[in-house]
């Protein structure tokens, strides 16, 4: 295995949220090339390739055949592109990503399955397919909530707490995708009822966990406050589910970034969603939380864990918004100084300006501001003091929610 600082890689992103990756592992590696490969069309926009331009120490590319002979290490930090990762793996190529495993998000009734197997509890759930049948369920069963299989793009989670209340919600998914709408799969889900909820956000090999990592709590597209831990502090009843859990990672050769989402019920642990991506957050937060991200990624890829190396004991990462963002160009203004902390989606630079490219059903989640500590204070403060010197049409932040975080982040080191 060569050494991280001679190493080419690709960093291959389909949704453009992470360019700031492939910027953060050019400080470590030889040389990163960055490619969005979505934009392929009969009749493309020109959009989605000119994310990245002009960003620091990242080549931009249309495809990666071009420089295929080129790359020791290919990085999927999102889904969607689960075959060609898996056909690169078994080409002898060096891969960090969920590959195949992605099933295991897009297809939700393929994980409640395994989990008996697993020895652990499955959420509730019924496939329902086609807008006729899941109108038909909602009307004879009150109270559940709706997830789509699939395709990401077009819902997001639902509760239907009766069918009268959610309709127009489903006349405009039926109006928007006509007679498609009758082939689409939802998953209708039983509430857990529980306040409590953990999940360990990280990443593996082979089912094999890191000794430390970042753990938190997230105050859902506000806030996250994590802290650098060794594992076995973590609370037993996330490291029992996660040892479990280990043997589907050993069986997909799972070497990357995942996130679980966990109701805790008594001494149950329910996983609700898998994340078989990079998560958001706190992956933002990663790249100034980890110093060595680079070898990390690059040894796991390869079989191996290396200790990862804290810039910090704590970290937050707070959520930018922007609705103007999500249709419209926005130029976006900071200090120079504080650039490794904001971490920017679907950007590029112009003109030396920062810029967020608008891209057909974006959503207004614009990037995240990173603040680090020896404390939760003055990681706290410094994203406070970072936010406030950021500048661009309609950005949103909300600082003021890092004090429900806080309080949640003393329950959850309270259940180790």
């Amino acid at each position: 295995m060569k050494p991280a600082n001679q190493v080419v890689a690709i960093v291959i992103d389909t949704s453009g949220n992470w360019v700031s990756l492939a910027v953060r592992l050019a400080t470590e590696y030889k040389r990163v090339y960055y490619c969005n490969p979505s934009w392929v069309d009969a009749y493309p926009n020109p959009n989605k390739t000119h994310i990245g331009e002009g960003l620091e120490g990242i080549e931009v590319i249309k495809s990666p055949y071009d420089v295929y002979d080129e790359i020791d290490f290919w990085v999927f930090p999102d889904v969607y592109y689960g075959s060609f990762a898996e056909w690169l793996k078994s080409q002898g190529e060096i891969v960090w990503g969920s590959a195949a495993a992605e099933e295991l998000e897009l297809f939700r009734e393929i994980l409640m399955e395994r989990m008996p197997d697993l020895g652990l509890p499955a959420p509730k759930g019924e496939k329902v397919t086609g807008m006729t049948a899941l109108r038909k369920y909602l009307q004879s069963n009150k109270g559940k909530w709706v997830k789509l299989d699939e395709w990401r793009g077009l819902i997001e989670t639902f509760y239907s707490k009766n069918y009268d209340l959610v309709k127009p919600e489903l006349d405009d998914i039926e109006f928007n995708r006509g007679i498609l709408a009758e082939k689409i799969d939802f998953m209708c889900c039983d509430p857990i009822i529980t306040d409590l909820e953990m999940g360990y956000d990280g990443y593996t090999v082979d089912g094999e966990y890191p000794a430390e990592w970042l753990s938190g709590i997230e105050i859902k597209d506000k806030v996250y406050v994590g802290q650098w831990r060794e594992y076995s502090a973590l609370p037993g009843v996330i490291t029992d589910f996660n040892t479990k859990f280990a043997k589907e990672f050993k069986s997909y050769q799972y070497r990357g970034f995942f996130s679980l989402e966990n109701r805790i019920v008594g001494k149950k642990s329910y996983m609700t969603d898998f994340t078989a991506r990079m998560p958001c957050p706190p992956g933002s937060l990663y790249q100034e939380m980890v110093l060595n991200l680079g070898e990390v990624m690059w040894s796991g890829a390869n079989g191996v864990i290396v200790p990862g190396k804290n810039a910090a004991r704590y970290g937050v990462e707070l959520i930018m918004d922007s609705p103007w963002a999500a249709k419209h160009t926005c130029n976006i203004y900071f200090p120079k100084e504080i650039s490794q902390f904001v971490k920017l989606k679907k950007n590029a630079i112009e003109g030396g300006v920062n810029q967020i490219i608008p891209l057909l059903n974006a959503s207004s989640d614009i990037g995240s501001i990173i603040g680090l500590g020896n404390t939760l204070a003055e990681a706290i403060d410094k994203a406070k003091e970072y936010a406030g010197q950021v500048e661009g049409t309609e950005i949103m932040v909300r600082p003021d929610c890092f004090d429900g975080a806080e309080e949640l982040l003393t329950e959850f080191e309270s259940h180790t």
